[in-house]
């Protein structure tokens, strides 16, 4: 699951620094693809793209030889998610208790432990009330309660990668 360090995964290849260059243009564009929800890698498609993950997308080249192509994950949070997924979080973990979280602009939802106004969840006894002047969303509990699931790791540097050391005629090592 999510790591606080980056992932980085080395090719060794003995193909020209032209080809290398070609090749590694070529990832980095269809990374942004993706990043923009108009491409697939690894089968997956990202369906909501806002923008922030493209954003975090750069390339690098140091010599002839080495070409790094960054997700920056101080851009975009999504970046680290994508790459190595997270664990389920208990909203009711992570809300504190009467403080207003805004859905749209102009509006709100309290979260309160319980409450005999408002909308009040019948297994866990939390209520929902508006708390700005100009609701513009609601929020509501799903089929997993106040929990967001797991979610896997999509792994597009990866797949990236093996596409990239396949075309270059060499082997991917990651560290």
């Amino acid at each position: 699951m999510a790591s606080a360090h980056p992932t980085i995964y080395d090719i060794y290849t003995n193909a020209d620094p032209d080809s290398i260059s070609e090749v590694a243009l070529d990832i980095y564009r269809e990374w942004l693809d993706f990043a923009e929800g108009l491409g697939r890698i690894g089968g997956r498609r990202l369906v909501h793209p806002t923008g922030k993950y493209a954003k975090s997308l750069s390339m690098k080249q140091e010599g002839l030889e080495h070409i790094a192509i960054i997700a920056d994950e101080s851009v975009a949070k999504e970046a680290l998610y994508l790459e190595t997924g997270h664990e389920e979080v208990d909203l009711k973990q992570k809300l504190q208790a009467g403080k207003t979280y805004a859905i749209h602009r102009g509006g709100g939802l309290s979260w309160h432990p319980a409450s005999s106004t408002g909308y009040q969840h019948p297994a866990t006894g939390a209520s929902a009330s508006h708390s700005g002047q100009y609701l513009v969303g609601f929020a509501r509990v799903g089929d997993t309660g106040w929990v967001i699931p797991a979610m896997p790791a999509y792994e597009p540097g990866w797949h990236l990668a093996k596409e990239a050391a396949k075309a270059l005629g060499g082997r991917l090592v990651s560290r």
